[in-house]
């Protein structure tokens, strides 16, 4: 999960090295269709979804169409 930004283009190329070999890149964005309305709300997005990625079921947050 990269979180420096901005990317500078080796950080692209090895994100993209990371995915040819068929690593998950998930990057740390906050949803604002979910309408936060803390900073802890969108905190608990990013972990809910690396949770999720993870295989770890995600007390943070709903599923889509749960």
């Amino acid at each position: 999960m990269p979180r420096e930004t901005p990317l500078h283009v080796i950080q692209f190329r090895n994100l993209a090295a990371c995915a040819e070999a068929e690593s998950v890149v998930l990057l740390a964005m906050p949803a604002f269709y979910t309408r936060p309305r803390t900073l802890q709300d969108q905190v608990d997005f990013i972990v809910g979804r690396v949770c999720d990625q993870l295989g770890v079921e995600p007390q943070l947050l709903r599923r889509w169409g749960t």
